[in-house]
């Protein structure tokens, strides 16, 4: 796996996990 693909991916689950809490808090 590429360092760069996975970092990408990391930051793009953790937006959808703080989208999530967010819709939750709701």
């Amino acid at each position: 796996m590429q360092p760069g693909r996975s970092d990408h991916t990391s930051q793009h689950r953790q937006r959808s996990n703080e989208t999530s809490a967010a819709s939750q808090a709701n």
